[in-house]
């Protein structure tokens, strides 16, 4: 059976009983109208994976007797998703299905051609972060997927990964995946709207990324992400959630 599920801080724990209050404790609560006895599932976000009752409810906080944990720890491959910035929709439901599937990281990325206006990107990390929390909520994950602020295209350095990939049009090399050995970090880069700039393109193919064409169609943005993550994770990470 599946329980409600949250992420916690190691912090709401103390002893054998967690404290469960702000927006969890609302959803919980005035949303799902759980009651005492009910059966809930958290992750620290850290080492553990706990399953838990409700004990008592009180005005702003709900307190849980752990019954059950499981050690958790990361997996390899790390994934790291480069995004070139997206419009608002595009955007969001990129970040949301990249989470779902399975990304350690995404990481947003201005570039030359990308349409929206790159001043306003940090005020959107926090919307973003939000939406990462929620979908890693939604799948069950144990870890949240972090967002961070965006960079520049000048400053990703595809030598710092295993592995980089970037999806380019130009590209006749299909996507090569080694099954006899996992590397310990995998990342991809996918362009705005408007595509990259082949100099844009150059430069990370001389940093090391590996350009790979997914096809004859001309695929969306946020299409090639999430086609690309979803091979990733099956053929290496499916079964670590």
């Amino acid at each position: 059976m599946s329980y409600p599920y949250f992420f916690i801080s190691p912090d709401d724990i103390d002893g054998q009983t967690i404290v469960l209050s702000g927006e969890e404790f609302d959803h919980l609560v005035k949303v799902l109208r759980a009651g005492p006895e009910s059966k809930v599932s958290l992750s620290d976000n850290f080492s553990f994976r706990y399953e838990a009752k409700i004990l008592d409810i009180k005005k702003e906080h709900a307190t849980l007797s752990i019954t059950g944990k499981r050690r958790i720890e990361k997996k390899i491959p790390d994934i790291t998703l480069f995004q070139c910035i997206l419009k608002k929709a595009a955007m969001e439901v990129l970040i949301q299905k990249a989470c779902e599937i399975g990304a350690d990281a995404v990481i947003p990325v201005i570039s030359n051609r990308i349409v929206p206006d790159p001043k306003k990107a940090e005020a959107k990390i926090s919307r973003w972060q939000k939406i990462a929390r929620q979908a890693c909520m939604q799948s069950k994950r144990d870890f949240i997927t972090p967002v961070s602020g965006p960079v520049m295209i000048e400053d990703v350095y595809p030598s710092g990964y295993s592995r980089f990939y970037m999806p380019y049009e130009g590209s006749s090399t299909g996507l090569f995946l080694d099954f006899n050995k996992k590397p310990e970090s995998i990342a991809l880069i996918t362009g705005p709207e408007g595509g990259f700039e082949k100099r844009e393109a150059d430069m990370l193919r001389d940093k090391g990324a590996c350009m790979v064409s997914l096809g004859n169609n001309i695929l969306r943005a946020e299409t090639a992400s999430i086609y690309m993550l979803s091979v990733i994770n099956y053929f290496f990470k499916d079964e670590n959630g």
